[in-house]
Order: structure tokens, then C-alpha cells, then sequence
């Protein structure tokens, strides 16, 4: 029998647990010792209407959701961005804290995508320009390199095995599954404190140019709000300060501006299977 948790939630969490077909009795709101392994990036979802935890089916770590209307679809309101994020509580705390942070990139892309109908992996092919074989062909690389994952950057052994990053037969990736990967590796990211797109091996064989090391830290983190440090316009590529080339470009184009009477300000015109998270 499952064990039933204090029942402390608000009305629209209980609605929303209802609506995804799980029952509330099972959820409550996080616990002290959890709260504390919220990660940084929930600051920039502001739209995030909630996060529980309960029991969920075994192997579903977690699951972000958007707020869904209760009535019939001819009322469906337009996404509002809003989400709730569900977790399960049957899993040690860094395991929870990595699950947490992955499903915040879900919440982030929900708030800042949805509206717009569209999400990472349309984002991923606007920003880089590439098809959706080519993305079925990052999903594969990023397999493929699995272990490397696991090794060097505590990517579950489980995930690196199977689920999102599992291998499959010959050139079957499903190049859905990119959205589910970032989110994971942008979890790694935090947990490890350190720059994905900084790693040489990830820059000689996985994020191999500048155009896709650009649109990964676009699509991750808080670059998916307005929180980044230089308060950037979401979802928007910069060159990626690991690039040797980066620092020159910037003395050049400060350059450029000096020359323009713009280094002090002025006008510049503008021109998802063996752990589910």
C-alpha cells in the first residue's frame, strides 16, 4: 500500500494532480531537507506554479506538466506557460536534486516556448539551421558518448545505458528525445558547477562548432529567461566564451564601437526508458 503524504497542498496543485490521472492523497509539498536541493535556475520560472512529491510509478523519476484547463476543449484557453513539476519521492536526495534540476528545464521551456507553440527541439533546429535528421543525429552522438557522460560528468549509469541516452539499432534516434537530453545534461551542469560546452572532449566530439556550443547554452539554464547576468533576450545565441576566436572578435567589435562614438552608450540601430525524467 502506498504510503499517503500530509495533504498541504494548494487547490490548483490538487486540481492538477487530479488532471494528469494520479491521486492527490499520494502528494505533498516538499520537505524541509528537499526544498533545499531546489536548483538556481527555479529563480527564472516564474510561471512555475508548484512542486510535489509522492509516489509515481516506479522508474519515473519526475514529470513537469503543463497547467491544463478541467473543461472541455472547445474552452481550452491558449498555454498560459504555466507548470507544475511532480516528483518522486523514492529516490536518494542527489539523484532527487539532479531530477529536480532537469525537470526545471522542462518548466523554463514551458513558460518561455509553449506560448509561442513551439519548444526545444523546434528551437534547437531554428537556431543552428539544421533538419530534423540532423537532430536525430546529435541524439545519436550524444548516446553514443554516453560513457563518457557517466565517467566525467555523473550522468546516471542507468540513463547512459538506456532511457534518453541509450544506443539504438543502427540510425533509429528518435530526435525528440534532444529536448530530454539537454535537460539532463543541463542538470549535470549545475551539479557539477561547471561549463558543458567548456569540456574539450565535448567540443572535438560532441558540440563540434560554434553555431551548435551557441545554441546549447541558449537553450539551457537560465539563458531560458531573462536571469542571465547580462539580462539577455531568451533563447538567443552568443558565441560561446570557450571559442578561441570569441575574445578577438569582442576586442574587435569594441573597437568598432570606440570608433563610433559608441563605447560610452549611444544609439546603435537595431538591424523520452529505463528512468523517465
Amino acid at each position: 500500500m502506498a504510503t499517503k503524504l500530509s495533504n498541504t497542498l494548494s487547490k490548483e496543485q490538487i486540481e492538477a494532480i487530479f488532471n494528469s490521472g494520479l491521486n492527490p492523497k499520494d502528494f505533498g509539498v516538499l520537505s524541509p531537507a528537499q526544498q533545499k536541493l531546489m536548483p538556481y535556475t527555479s529563480a527564472g520560472a516564474t510561471s512555475l506554479k508548484g512542486v510535489v512529491q509522492g509516489n509515481m510509478a516506479p522508474g519515473l523519476l519526475g514529470q513537469a506538466v503543463q497547467e491544463v484547463s478541467p473543461y472541455p476543449s472547445m474552452y481550452q484557453k491558449e498555454p498560459s506557460g504555466k507548470s507544475f513539476v511532480f516528483m518522486n519521492k523514492d529516490q536518494p536526495p542527489n539523484e532527487f536534486k539532479k531530477t529536480l534540476a532537469h525537470e526545471m528545464e522542462h518548466a523554463l521551456s514551458i513558460q518561455g516556448l509553449e506560448p509561442q507553440g513551439s519548444d526545444i527541439n523546434q528551437e534547437w533546429d531554428k537556431l543552428t539551421g539544421y533538419s530534423i535528421k540532423d537532430r536525430a543525429s546529435l541524439v545519436r552522438k550524444l548516446a553514443e558518448h554516453g560513457e563518457y557522460l557517466r565517467d566525467n560528468w555523473g550522468l546516471d549509469p542507468e540513463h547512459a545505458a538506456g532511457g534518453y541516452f541509450g544506443k539504438g539499432k543502427g540510425t533509429d534516434y528518435n530526435p525528440n528525445l534532444l529536448q530530454e537530453q539537454f535537460a539532463t545534461l543541463s542538470s549535470l551542469e549545475q551539479d557539477k558547477n561547471k561549463r558543458f560546452t567548456d569540456d574539450p572532449y565535448v567540443r572535438k566530439n560532441i558540440l563540434t562548432s560554434r553555431k551548435e556550443r551557441a545554441a546549447y547554452n541558449a537553450l539551457t539554464g537560465l539563458r531560458q529567461s531573462r536571469l542571465d547576468p547580462r539580462d539577455l533576450p531568451p533563447y538567443t545565441p552568443q558565441p560561446d566564451k570557450s571559442d578561441p576566436q570569441t575574445l578577438t572578435d569582442n576586442k574587435v567589435t569594441e573597437k568598432v564601437k570606440s570608433l563610433l562614438r559608441f563605447a560610452n552608450g549611444g544609439y546603435i540601430p537595431q538591424a523520452g526508458n529505463s528512468k523517465l525524467i
